[in-house]
């Protein structure tokens, strides 16, 4: 596990930067796009010293935090991005190998509405959907 290309130890401060996952030839890059700034680490938990450390976004003290992390699997890799966080909407556009990619979240309200995810490829809804539930009926 690397943070911008360094080795990321177990226990180090929390730091902004790009993460890179890879195990044999298989690589995930995580950027953490929002709220700005935000740091992680790689941790151990208190008491389960014997699982694998794993990594913990850092974020200052806040009723409310949303925290919008991309991730790249792969060869993958974004090009260009604009996020708009508020008023309970995650807005995410991206441009990947040449193709625009729009992910809307509405977030579930204190007034009890559900969220809603709909995502676009080139304009086309690849999904949109307010059950955010996994069905009972899906493998694994």
């Amino acid at each position: 596990m690397t943070r911008d290309g360094e080795a990321l130890a177990v226990g180090a401060a929390a730091a902004p930067g790009v993460v890179e996952i890879s195990k044999g030839d298989e690589v995930m890059r995580l950027h953490f796009l929002t709220p700005p700034g935000l740091g992680a680490r790689y941790v151990t938990y208190p008491g389960a010293e014997s699982y694998r450390p794993y990594l913990q976004a850092d974020t200052s003290a806040a009723e409310n935090v949303v925290v919008v992390t991309l991730f790249e699997f792969g060869e993958a890799r974004v090009e260009t991005t604009s996020l708009d966080v508020g008023h309970g909407l995650v807005e995410l556009s991206c441009l990947v190998a040449g193709t625009v990619y729009r992910v809307r979240l509405g977030l579930a309200g204190s007034g009890g509405e559900s969220p809603r995810l709909t995502v676009l490829e080139n304009g086309r809804v690849l999904l949109d959907r307010a059950d955010l539930a996994v069905p009972t009926e899906t493998p694994g």
